[in-house]
């Protein structure tokens, strides 16, 4: 059986990411245009959410910094700056959490699916 490249699972996790942000835009973009149809003039209260935006930019930030500084930089300063986009204010639960979500993803990898990050 041929072993899997280490770059099987971030290019499908950025396909997936890519296709699942693409549906979500098209699908938020076309409720926003039928519910401004509907609304009268004086309800046409329009709000901007960046949020889906800054998560496309900033996993694309995740790209390059990985094949710069490697998995475990990338990975714990994107999840930061993703729990910063949706709303974490404490700064002790980012970095914490972060530091979890990298480590427990390094273990997964290196010793449970053979795949080395560094």
């Amino acid at each position: 059986m041929a072993e899997m490249s280490p770059r099987f699972f971030p290019t499908l996790s950025i396909f997936m990411i890519g296709a699942f942000s693409s549906l979500l835009l098209t699908t938020s973009t076309y409720k926003l245009f039928a519910k401004n149809r509907t609304s009268t003039i004086t309800e046409n209260k329009t709000t901007c959410n960046l949020a889906p935006v800054l998560v496309v930019v900033i996993l694309s930030f995740f790209i390059v910094l990985f094949q710069w500084l490697g998995f475990l930089i990338a990975s714990y300063v994107t999840i930061v700056l993703l729990m910063m986009v949706f709303g974490q204010k404490k700064p002790m639960v980012m970095l914490l959490f972060s530091a979890t979500i990298t480590a427990g993803l390094f273990v997964l990898f290196n010793y449970g699916l053979n795949l080395p990050l560094l």
